[in-house]
């Protein structure tokens, strides 16, 4: 038998049999089915998709991380911050732009640009 983080599983005899068992098959009595926290990432995952990624430019006046708590507390999420530029960049849900828009200190908001290459041995157009 193979040891998994949450003890062993019941009917595993070699790494072939462990790799094969249904998810409910490597659950350990009274431990959840989901080990490592996998579908809080596929939901954020999923989040991420259906938001769209935006730049917002911060004003000269205010407190960065004020105005940057309060767009978390507005739904933007996977935020970088560059302080000496004052912009944040992150993921919002496009309904949800409007309301960054009236925070005090947001200076604009916009949808970050996406640049796509072609492949490196695709023929010029």
């Amino acid at each position: 038998m193979l040891p998994c983080r949450m003890g062993w599983p019941a009917a595993a005899k070699s790494d072939v049999d462990w790799c094969k068992l249904p998810r409910t098959a490597l659950q350990t009595s009274g431990a959840p089915a989901d080990l490592g926290g996998v579908a809080e990432r596929e939901a954020e995952k999923r989040e991420l998709m259906s938001s769209v990624p935006v730049i917002v430019v911060l004003d000269d006046t205010t407190d960065f991380n004020c105005v940057k708590n309060a767009c978390a507390s507005h739904g933007l999420k996977k935020i970088s911050a560059l302080p000496r530029l004052r912009m944040l960049k992150g993921f919002i849900e496009q309904k949800s732009i409007p309301k960054l828009m009236k925070i005090q200190g947001v200076q604009s908001v916009e949808r970050e640009r996406e640049i796509k290459l072609p492949p490196p041995h695709s023929p010029v157009q």
